[in-house]
């Protein structure tokens, strides 16, 4: 099965910082939604392949890169809990789908 792959950005309401993002789509009709969350001293990129597996099964997959990884790095900084900093899913999901 065929899929689409998208990189886009959406802002932090904390601080308006730049998230990128991307999807992995199915071109067929959509079944489900995978919401991915890398781990630490990961980026997005490593699970490109897995979400290209589950798209060719249905699945629209999304993930970004958390504040300080991958293409979201503003500055080099350690943050304790990315939680602290207003992390919010809504626009990552409002883009993907």
């Amino acid at each position: 099965m065929a899929v689409k792959y998208r990189e886009f950005k959406f802002h932090s309401h904390a601080d308006k910082l730049e998230i990128h993002a991307m999807t992995v789509a199915p071109e067929a009709k959509i079944i489900g939604v995978v919401q991915i969350l890398h781990g630490m001293c990961e980026h997005k990129e490593r699970y490109y392949d897995f979400m290209k597996y589950l798209a060719e099964k249905g699945y629209l997959c999304v993930i970004h890169d958390h504040r300080g990884h991958g293409s979201s790095v503003v500055r080099c900084a350690i943050y304790s809990a990315w939680t602290q900093y207003g992390f919010s899913r809504s626009p990552l999901l409002s883009e993907a789908v």
